[in-house]
């Protein structure tokens, strides 16, 4: 599961309507081909125009100055091997979507869940190569998401892009400010596997790659026992498997 936040531009601090007809553009080519188009989702709504995305993301800036930005995206992007477990199902995406929007809410640490954000989705069903401009055909399927500064009530500021900081003491309790946006991509593989019943391999797997990349060498070595013991229960099932098919086959094998 790829989550990409993009950097931000100027254009976040006015309105979103560039943005929504942007994400309307492969509406068309939907229709041409005889489907029905698109249209974008909320955490309780399947079909919302893009005319009333605008109107509330616009709206929902209470307390908000003129260099202040009103609205954050980001990209849901399921592997090719995601997509062909949930069978490229758009529903099951957007049912996906909102799970892990709950997940988002939880990271300000603020008490909030999913249906108290002002968010909106948008399903893509292809890409199109930079260089060439083709669509690079199935696999393809990912979300795109519109997410207001403000809470529904307004209450809040809610910045993906405020690193989270350590916790620290409050006169009644424990806060942690900030997003992580870290958790929220390791989320992003929790949620979908234990949804749909998903076997991640480890080394497919955020975790895995940022710490080989990035983390500390004692949780470099733990992950590689873990990724080499999951091989090994791998090789133990597909062994299993094997005799299994070849008692059926009548070859008289004993398990």
């Amino acid at each position: 599961m790829n989550i990409k936040f993009p950097g931000l531009s100027d254009a976040q601090k006015g309105s979103c309507g560039g943005l929504v007809e942007y994400l309307e553009k492969e509406d068309v080519k939907q229709e041409s081909k005889g489907l029905e188009k698109e249209y974008f989702f909320s955490h309780s709504q399947d079909t919302v125009p893009g005319t009333e995305v605008q109107q509330l993301i616009d709206k929902n800036i209470r307390k908000l100055g003129k260099e202040d930005y009103k609205y954050y995206t980001f990209v849901i992007s399921p592997s090719k091997e995601e997509l062909k477990h949930i069978e490229n199902n758009p529903e099951r995406i957007k049912e996906y979507t909102r799970t892990l929007m709950e997940s988002y809410a939880k990271n300000f640490n603020k008490g909030l869940e999913g249906k108290d954000l002002m968010y909106f989705g948008k399903v893509e069903h292809s890409r199109q190569d930079r260089q060439t401009k083709e669509d690079k055909g199935e696999g393809n399927m990912h979300v795109h998401i519109i997410v207001s500064r403000r809470d529904q009530q307004q209450w809040y500021k809610l910045s993906p892009y405020n690193n989270a900081k350590e916790e620290y003491e409050t006169s009644n309790k424990i806060k942690s400010g900030g997003f992580n946006r870290n958790a929220f991509r390791e989320a992003s593989e929790t949620v979908f596997d234990q949804k749909f019943d998903h076997k991640r391999d480890i080394t497919q797997s955020f975790k895995y790659q940022n710490t080989m990349k990035n983390g500390k060498f004692e949780d470099q070595v733990q992950l590689l026992k873990e990724s080499k013991k999951q091989e090994n229960e791998k090789s133990q099932q597909n062994r299993e498997h094997k005799k299994v098919r070849e008692i059926r086959r009548g070859k008289g094998l004993s398990l």
